[in-house]
């Protein structure tokens, strides 16, 4: 039963972003990805629904489904680059594509469970993006769009850590709804 819960809703969740899933013209993990994974990580709260989200019989299924469609509609959105990496054999280029696709998933999730809303995740991202990816920084560009600059492991770790911040975040919220 569990699961069925888990996969209606990660089955609202890709839906969602289906319907509003815009064609990315250089096929770039990047605003577009944002997007759409943003909305749904503080939706109940900004929908005024905490009250019956939370209440519901599957409420743990919630999360874990949450948190992988964000992650399917990244990867799907960055596909192309995926693609492109693999066949060129850039095995360093691919790791820092798949941080990239991981942390910004999570970094939605932690940012919209800990505030409650898609602002903060918009312009913390929007900032990271333009300055990192954007601009070739190289310690904060997360998809290592520049030779030397992409750092896998430490996204990969930021990612993971941003998973347990935001399961706690809702844990807590769970507690006390």
């Amino acid at each position: 039963m569990v699961v069925s819960c888990g996969a209606w809703t990660l089955d609202r969740q890709l839906g969602y972003a289906a319907r509003h899933l815009t064609r990315n013209i250089d096929g770039d993990l990047d605003l577009a990805a944002a997007t759409l994974v943003k909305d749904g990580y503080s939706r109940e709260r900004s929908s005024d629904f905490t009250c019956h989200i939370f209440v519901a019989a599957f409420t743990a299924a919630q999360f874990p489904a949450a948190l992988l469609a964000g992650v399917i509609v990244a990867l799907a959105t960055g596909s192309g680059v995926a693609l492109r990496l693999l066949l060129a054999a850039d095995l360093h280029g691919f790791a820092a594509w798949l941080a990239g696709a991981l942390f910004i998933p999570t970094l939605a999730l932690g940012l919209g469970v800990w505030s409650g809303t898609s602002k903060t995740f918009e312009a913390v991202y929007t900032f990271w993006w333009y300055a990192g990816p954007g601009h070739h920084i190289p310690y904060i560009d997360f998809m290592g769009t520049a030779a030397g600059s992409g750092r896998p492991a430490f996204y990969f770790a930021f990612a993971a850590a941003l998973v347990l911040i935001s399961f706690a975040g809702r844990r807590a919220q769970l507690a006390y709804a």
